[in-house]
């Protein structure tokens, strides 16, 4: 999309294993894709393929990535992906986003310190 993001979530069910949920999460993605496709075209919309990636959230050891195309181009799987200030794993996790924020909240704390220390002396 030009001069804006989109993100497109499909989940998987809880009841099925991994194995089955991958193959139907496959199709509905690549259904997903076409209809995506049909409406940039209709709507005269580019889609940057390069910037296009693929996070397969799951909690199996090792995962078979299924193939996804768009126009023909290959869609590159990633292990994060960051959306709106959020970094989303391929396992769910939250420390390494956590501690950025703690890292940032530290900065501001730091200045604000600093600030009050100079214009108050204490």
């Amino acid at each position: 999309m030009f001069d804006d993001d989109l993100a497109i979530q499909i989940s998987g069910d809880l009841e099925k294993c991994f194995s089955k949920n991958i193959i139907e999460l496959e199709a509905r993605a690549k259904r997903t894709l076409q209809r995506l496709g049909k409406f940039a075209d209709d709507n005269t919309l580019p889609v940057n393929i390069k910037k296009t990636t693929a996070l397969l959230i799951h909690n199996v050891v090792a995962s078979l990535k299924q193939k996804l195309e768009f126009s023909g181009q290959a869609i590159e799987y990633v292990k994060s992906f960051k959306y709106l200030a959020v970094i989303i794993f391929t396992k769910l996790r939250w420390g390494i986003f956590t501690s950025e924020r703690i890292k940032k909240v530290r900065k501001v704390y730091r200045e604000m310190k600093n600030k009050l220390v100079q214009k108050y002396g204490f």
